[in-house]
């Protein structure tokens, strides 16, 4: 930490960072920002969060050290004034200790999406919170300190336990909101669906102070790279709604005496049934 103060206590350098539980357009949204002049956009680049993700949770010391001898040292050698990286791994246990850093806080975009379109996602690619090999490593699982209460996870199907991990992340949400709320900052929430909207990007330069970068080249090239399908699923699997609507219930019932008003909020904001 002394490095950081001492070495770079003139650091101007403006950070992005997502608050998302993947699967919801952060490599789109990489493009998207790499696009604009003077950001250094990336989504999973090395020095990569999932070095250490895991062991952060429960020992949260570890980010610090992660920051200070892996990530920023990488970010500092960047040209541009603001960098960013659209990784969901950076929400798992890494902004606070970034923010205690003394660093100037990041600007942090909500990338949201419906959960059973996350929890399919996340089905497909095998990637199953606190059972898979790629779920241990990517995700958050009902047992790590900070997350949604989940009881009697360990006998929940595949399915439940990627729906709980979509549920858990927009409690994350809602956290994070919560903080910046109370430190004058604020989140920029949207969905990749939104973002293929041009007043919606722009929308988002604005809150990143760069309404003076948008001209006519970038909005071609925001429609260019709209039109990309961005790293989809190699496999789609066939499921029945019904199905999946009363395992989903079973999810519900148990996490809503942890946050009774979360489904209506995330009904609200999808304008849809969750």
């Amino acid at each position: 930490m002394e490095f950081l103060m001492e070495e770079n206590a003139n650091f101007k350098k403006n950070l992005i960072f997502t608050v998302t539980a993947g699967r919801t357009g952060t490599t789109y949204l990489a493009k998207l920002l790499a696009a604009v002049e003077d950001i250094t956009a990336y989504h999973e680049p090395e020095p990569n969060f999932v070095s250490c993700m895991r062991a952060v949770q429960h020992n949260p010391i570890l980010a610090y050290k992660f920051w200070k001898e892996m990530k920023l040292p990488k970010i500092f050698a960047s040209q541009t004034l603001f960098y960013s990286e659209t990784s969901h791994l950076c929400c798992k246990g890494f902004i606070e200790p970034l923010i205690n850093i003394g660093i100037k806080a990041p600007y942090l975009i909500a990338l949201r999406r419906p959960p059973r379109e996350i929890a399919i996602s996340y089905l497909e690619r095998n990637t199953v919170p606190g059972r898979t090999s790629l779920g241990l490593m990517y995700c958050r699982m009902p047992s790590d300190p900070m997350a949604l209460p989940f009881p009697g996870w360990e006998l929940a199907t595949n399915y439940q336990l990627c729906y709980w991990m979509a549920l858990d992340m927009e409690v994350m949400v809602d956290r994070y909101k919560a903080l910046y709320r109370n430190s004058t900052w604020e989140i920029f929430d949207c969905t990749s669906q939104e973002l293929k909207h041009s007043e919606v990007f722009f929308s988002l330069l604005h809150y990143l102070g760069l309404s003076g970068k948008i001209n006519s080249g970038l909005e071609a090239t925001h429609a260019t790279i709209s039109e990309i399908s961005h790293n989809p699923n190699p496999s789609k699997l066939r499921f029945n709604e019904q199905a999946l609507a009363k395992q989903e219930n079973r999810v519900w019932e148990r996490v809503k005496n942890y946050f009774p008003f979360l489904r209506e909020s995330l009904c609200d904001r999808f304008k849809r049934e969750v």
